[in-house]
């Protein structure tokens, strides 16, 4: 796993767990919203 892969991995990863907002992940990983949320 690329260090891309990993790092797209724990940003949702604490999307799903309520840590972090979807709009949050969104902005970290440079995609949209609704690229995050059918990863969740």
């Amino acid at each position: 796993m690329t260090q891309e892969q990993l790092k797209k991995y724990q940003v949702i990863s604490m999307a799903a767990e309520g840590r972090i907002t979807i709009r949050e992940a969104a902005e970290s990983l440079g995609l949209s919203e609704r690229q995050i949320k059918p990863q969740l």
